[in-house]
């Protein structure tokens, strides 16, 4: 795996920090508590944050080897934390 390829150990954005590894979330320092689900989901849009990622894409990422309807996706974007001052 490139450099370019290699996930990082922690993305910031706004308030939020993201440790993919761990896939633990922080809202100014302080843990937010998601369903695991929803913390793939958002590690995978995260760590492709400059390409566009596609619902297959996604669902392949969150739930590898299993068959998915896409509403499952919807909802759990849905309870994403972040608010609109977020990047």
């Amino acid at each position: 795996m490139s450099n370019a390829q290699q996930a990082k150990d922690f993305y910031e954005f706004g308030p939020y920090g993201l440790n993919p590894s761990a896939l633990v979330l922080s809202q100014d320092g302080v843990m937010v508590r998601l369903m695991p689900k929803v913390l793939l989901t958002l590690k995978a849009l995260v760590e492709k944050a400059d390409d566009v990622v596609t619902k297959e894409e996604l669902l392949r990422s969150v739930w590898p080897d299993t068959y998915v309807d896409g509403s499952n996706l919807a909802q759990i974007i849905s309870v994403f934390p972040l608010s609109d001052n977020a990047v």
